[in-house]
């Protein structure tokens, strides 16, 4: 939909004159992890009986996740040159221009991703910090045991939290953004949460603790689009009550 005018006038006041306290930079410890309750456990009887076409292709996407190969929007992410398959960087690489986008140092209002003209499309960025990656990781541990797997999973997730302090960055400046990645955290949570290590499983509560407070957090405008609204409350759908 296009935005009223109140709206568009709200967000232009918002940019203006930012909420109180909106730009701290806090780390994950004002953000202790909660309980998780996934939706995706309910996945788990009917995986068992995929047929073996769909677990080839899942067994094989896990396996480049585990390679830290990436490829999305017909754009592949540069293989690591190191033994991390998972490096800080590659949560703000541009895979356009090799250049990055900027990180940790910088609270998401101020990142413009709007207006940036010397870096690729902003959504190749956002479409990583989704960590879908985990998704067939997760699945692949599921069905076939391998601890690569799993253990991919982990280091994925942990130098995601590790690289993206909350509300720090650019993976942070979209609510969509942040409700899809929260979908990824609950089926990795759903179908292996009872494996991961406890660093894993606290990185979790502590991501999805500050993903159902985007809302007051982020906010910059009494005047948001509906669809950023409703999406990023997905995070809180399944977190226990009383969150912080």
């Amino acid at each position: 939909r296009s935005l009223s005018f109140s709206e568009f006038a709200g967000r232009r006041g918002g940019r203006a004159f930012p909420a109180p306290g909106c730009c701290r930079l806090e780390g994950w410890d004002r953000y202790p992890p909660v309980p998780v309750s996934s939706p995706f456990a309910a996945l788990i009887p009917g995986l068992s009986g995929a047929g073996p076409h769909l677990w080839a292709r899942v067994i094989a996407a896990a396996d480049l996740a585990q390679r830290g190969r990436f490829s999305t929007l017909g754009r592949d992410w540069p293989a690591s040159r190191g033994a991390d398959p998972y490096p800080s960087s590659v949560w703000t690489l541009d895979p356009v221009t090799g250049r990055h986008w900027p990180g940790s140092d910088l609270y998401w209002f101020g990142v413009p991703f709007r207006h940036e003209r010397g870096l690729g499309d902003v959504k190749y960025v956002w479409e990583l910090n989704r960590l879908q990656g985990l998704q067939p990781l997760a699945v692949a541990a599921l069905i076939s045991g391998d601890p690569g797997h799993l253990l991919a999973a982990e280091r994925m997730l942990l130098s995601w939290t590790a690289a993206n302090p909350p509300f720090r960055g650019l993976a942070w400046a979209s609510g969509i953004e942040v409700a899809l990645r929260a979908i990824s955290l609950l089926v990795l949570s759903g179908l292996v949460g009872d494996r991961l290590g406890r660093e894993a499983r606290d990185a979790i509560g502590s991501v999805l603790t500050a993903s159902a407070l985007t809302g007051p957090e982020r906010a910059t405008s009494l005047f948001e689009a509906a669809y950023d609204e409703h999406s990023r409350r997905l995070a809180a759908l399944y977190a226990p009550a009383g969150l912080p």
